[in-house]
This record gives structure tokens, sequence and C-alpha cells, in this order.
């Protein structure tokens, strides 16, 4: 998200993987919903515009 204009949603998951008072393990755990739920976006978004490499 960070690459890309939907700054708000970035800064909300850097949020979620740095609170100190979740623990190690949920930041882990947001960090890699955030990565799978990226990845699904890119590929619908490829799959419409017809980019799919």
């Amino acid at each position: 998200y960070a690459e890309e204009e939907n700054f708000e949603k970035s800064l909300e998951i850097y949020r979620e993987i740095a609170d100190p008072s979740a623990g190690l393990e949920a930041g882990l755990q947001a960090a890699r919903q955030g990565l799978i739920r990226k990845t699904l976006e890119k590929g619908n978004w490829e799959l419409r515009v017809g980019e799919v490499k």
C-alpha cells in the first residue's frame, strides 16, 4: 500500500504492526494478513486490466 496512493490503509497496517501492547505474534499476524490482502488485490487488478504476467 505504501507504494500506491492508499496511504491511509498503509498507515493503518503499520500501526497494527508497531503496536507494542499487541505483542510480537499479533504484529506478525497483522503483517501476514496485510501481505495476503495486498497480493489478492494486485492479482484482481491484473486480471481486470489484462496485465497478468
